[in-house]
């Protein structure tokens, strides 16, 4: 299987409401809103009344965080605090000593070379989702949502973030079912 390269903009609505599990109608929503934004827009040919920005395309980095929005949304948070999250999960790094306590050196390697991001170093090596797992963890404390990774979820419930409870999630687990996704629609095409 040929690597994905997780940043380009290869998916339309239709296909990442398949991957996602959300309906395109509220993929649609989420993007009026500015809740989730399409990684480019496509022109397209349109009758001169219509204004259009073009056709909206998403990559497979993009399609997690809306993944990851739905898989939030069905714990009971709003569509708002979900994207909030998934869009700080996307972004967020793995810290050195978290990648040394836990990963052996060729993890470590990928994830040097990726700047701690870990998205970038796990479509680089897929084999590494059936070893080694990240999870994010989100809590919110004063109206402000604070958002971490680390390769133990036990390990997450130490972070400091407050007193305030915290949100699991399988990152790494659910970013590998997209892109898993993503490249049987790449084959397809």
């Amino acid at each position: 299987m040929e690597l994905l390269d997780v940043s380009a903009p290869l998916f339309s609505v239709t296909e990442v409401s398949e991957v996602s599990g959300i309906s395109r109608a509220n993929i649609d929503l989420l993007v009026s809103q500015k809740l989730i934004r399409p990684t480019r827009r496509v022109k397209v040919a349109r009758p001169v009344s219509t204004k259009s920005r073009g056709k909206p395309m998403f990559s497979a980095r993009a399609a997690f965080i809306v993944r990851l929005i739905r898989d939030l949304h069905s714990l009971g948070l709003s569509y708002a605090d979900s994207a909030a999250i998934a869009d700080l999960t996307e972004k967020a790094t793995l810290s050195k000593s978290e990648i040394v306590k836990n990963s052996n050196e060729s993890l470590i390697r990928l994830l040097e070379l990726a700047d701690g991001d870990w998205i970038a170093a796990f479509a680089k090596n897929p084999s590494r989702f059936q070893t080694d797992r990240v999870f994010g963890y989100a809590s919110r404390l004063r109206a402000k949502w604070s958002v971490g990774l680390c390769m133990v979820a036990t390990r997450a419930s130490d972070q400091s973030v407050g007193a305030a409870p915290k949100i699991f999630v399988p990152a790494s687990d659910i970013f590998f079912d997209v892109y898993a996704a993503c490249s049987a629609l790449v084959e397809t095409l």
